[in-house]
């Protein structure tokens, strides 16, 4: 199935044309994905475990090869760049991160600047000044000298994206950045991607709660269901149809007196209660 989104007035950022994804030797999971990503626009990339979320955010970051059809980062395909050269325009937030050494939370910020001064230099202040300014920016500038491993989960995810600022990037690319978080956490790192889109940051996420799709607007792409993914805006995308046919659980959309959506799944034990 060949699915398109309209093109927006400002060039691509990002852009697939004809996407395959899947491991070398694993099945393509999959295939004529076409859509593009502009400065300041949401996507994000949702269903349920092992469909493919994962995946092809390392497609689309240069981290996978592609199984068939092409990335391109503004005009240049993504096979045609070196790491580094991508590492200054997509900067990525992993899903996990373990630290085996006790480097502290600015150390860890720091290595943000990799991307941008190479690989055997070392940082200098103005790098050093840079670090403290995301550090503010993201509320962690009073652990800066903590390890990390004594930071929490929520400190530890925002450092990440903080490092990953630091790159200076077009597109920020988070795995499940609020999986493991609470839900004051999941707010926290939801109000800093929306204040960054809003500055013009291009925002690609995967994510295993819907609301927050709609929740951050742009668009919303929806792998799984009866015709494999389904890419628009996220209030036409995120649906309780769509989300009953991609998860394979009945779902209610329950909106609060201030408009936030919530997700609640649809128990057998439910029904009968009515």
């Amino acid at each position: 199935m060949v699915v398109t989104i309209a093109s927006a007035p400002s060039a691509a950022l990002l852009e697939t044309r004809d996407l395959s994804v899947g491991y070398p030797r694993g099945p393509v999971l999959l295939s004529k994905l076409y859509f593009t990503l502009r400065a300041g626009e949401v996507v994000s990339i949702l269903g349920r475990n092992g469909v493919g979320k994962s995946t092809l955010l390392r497609t689309l970051t240069g981290h996978l090869p592609a199984r068939g059809g092409h990335v391109h980062l503004g005009r240049d395909d993504l096979r045609h760049l070196k790491p580094a050269e991508i590492a200054k325009r997509i900067a990525v937030v992993p899903q996990f991160h373990s630290a085996v050494f006790a480097f502290t939370v600015a150390d860890l910020v720091l290595m943000g600047r990799t991307a941008r001064i190479g690989t055997f230099r070392q940082p200098g202040k103005a790098d050093e000044r840079k670090a403290m300014a995301m550090l503010e920016r993201v509320g962690l500038a009073h652990i800066a000298d903590r390890p990390v491993p004594q930071s929490s989960g929520g400190q530890r995810q925002m450092a990440l994206i903080a490092r990953a600022l630091l790159q200076e990037p077009t597109v920020l690319a988070l795995d499940e950045p609020t999986s493991h978080l609470d839900m004051a956490n999941q707010v926290q790192v939801l109000d800093l991607l929306a204040d960054l889109s809003s500055s013009g940051l291009a925002i690609l996420m995967t994510s295993h709660f819907p609301e927050h799709a709609l929740g951050l607007g742009g668009r919303a792409l929806m792998l799984g269901g009866p015709n494999g993914l389904h890419l628009g805006d996220a209030a036409d995308v995120v649906t309780e149809e769509a989300l009953e046919a991609a998860y394979g659980v009945s779902v209610e959309l329950v909106r609060s007196p201030r408009g936030r959506v919530a997700c609640i799944p649809v128990h057998a034990s439910d029904d009968s209660r009515a």
